[in-house]
């Protein structure tokens, strides 16, 4: 998986700059693609991802 560009030592840094930042831009479609990659060649994984994510939330919000 690849790194966001973004940090703390952006130059361009400010509220909501990943709507306009290029850099961001380019990342964000790199990493989708290697998502949509990894999903294809396992799907079991993004299964157990999911699942477990909406165990998550059900948990929260049952403990409310």
């Amino acid at each position: 998986m690849t790194k966001s560009p973004c940090n703390r030592k952006c130059p361009d840094r400010a509220a909501g700059c990943h709507a306009g930042c290029p850099r961001y831009a380019e990342w964000a479609e790199k990493h989708a693609a290697e998502l949509a990659a990894r999903n294809a060649e396992n799907p079991v994984l993004s299964y157990i991802k999911d699942a477990s994510r909406k165990i998550a939330h059900r948990r929260n919000i049952k403990g409310r």
